[in-house]
């Protein structure tokens, strides 16, 4: 025999098997992200089975805090309490009780002005509250 025929021929790979290789691999890459479901995207999860968008845990409290205090806004400072009074920004206990003074001696708000005679009421204080709160039967 000749020496040509004894020895194995060399093989080697062609362009066809290494595309299919790779397809293969991208594939698997795709499966692999598709199965393992969601990633989190800032202030949302983005479920990728659904294409859904949820909002995170964050912005879901966010929302509740934002619709709490709709509900307790505007404060009428000529029937609030101290400790109503208290959840404005700016209005601690001291202020609020001072409120509460000025309207037992002086009677009733008729505008928000009226707060700048009350002591430690300033005007950078009643630009922070004044559309927090109401004058009676007033609406800001």
């Amino acid at each position: 025999m000749s020496e040509e025929k004894r020895s194995a021929p060399k093989r080697t790979v062609t362009w066809p098997v290494l595309l299919l290789v790779a397809a293969f691999v991208g594939f698997f890459c795709l499966a692999l992200g598709y199965a393992l479901g969601s990633r989190s995207h800032g202030d949302y999860t983005v479920y990728t089975q659904t294409d859904a968008v949820f909002p995170s845990q964050e912005t879901a409290e966010a929302a509740e805090s934002v619709q709490a205090e709709e509900d307790i806004y505007p404060i009428d400072v000529n029937t609030a309490d101290a400790e109503t009074l208290e959840l404005l920004p700016g209005i601690g206990p001291e202020k609020a009780a001072a409120i509460v003074a000025w309207r037992e001696e002086n009677g009733l708000f008729t505008r928000p002005e009226d707060l700048l005679e009350v002591s430690g009421i300033g005007e950078a204080t009643l630009e922070e509250i004044r559309s927090l709160i109401v004058c009676g039967a007033e609406t800001e």
